[in-house]
């Protein structure tokens, strides 16, 4: 479960959500102990209601790393611009009220408005 936490990359991320929910799935047609039973409903319903905001924010995240490996302004502002996208995708889906988002959305945008000043000339 949670590799689908942690991969950057959306279509990974629901891929192994996919594998994670049909594992699930599995094991709740075995025979369990009802603590088991639980701890596993539980589990699943902690990766179901945390998948979105961490899908969105690593997908940023991402693109934000590769942003800074580059060397040409252009990509970078390009890479940095599609993942402040992808924060405000998250935005619009009510997944941006915590701090760390808010915070993590700030700094991608003063990161675009540094690349965005160096390719203009400022």
């Amino acid at each position: 479960m949670d590799l689908a936490l942690s991969s950057k990359n959306v279509e990974t991320a629901t891929s192994r959500y996919e594998l994670a929910i049909e594992a699930f799935h599995q094991m709740m047609t075995l025979p369990l102990s009802p603590s088991d039973r639980l701890q596993i409903q539980e589990s699943m319903a902690g990766l179901t209601a945390e998948l979105p905001l961490r899908m969105c924010m690593n997908e940023a995240q991402g693109l934000s790393i590769k942003a800074a490996k580059l060397k040409t302004p252009k990509r970078k502002l390009e890479l940095l611009r599609l993942a402040f996208a992808a924060l405000e995708r998250g935005r619009a889906k009510g997944l941006g009220s915590g701090q760390a988002f808010q915070d993590f959305q700030a700094q991608i945008a003063a990161e675009i408005a540094a690349v965005e000043a160096l390719v203009s000339g400022r």
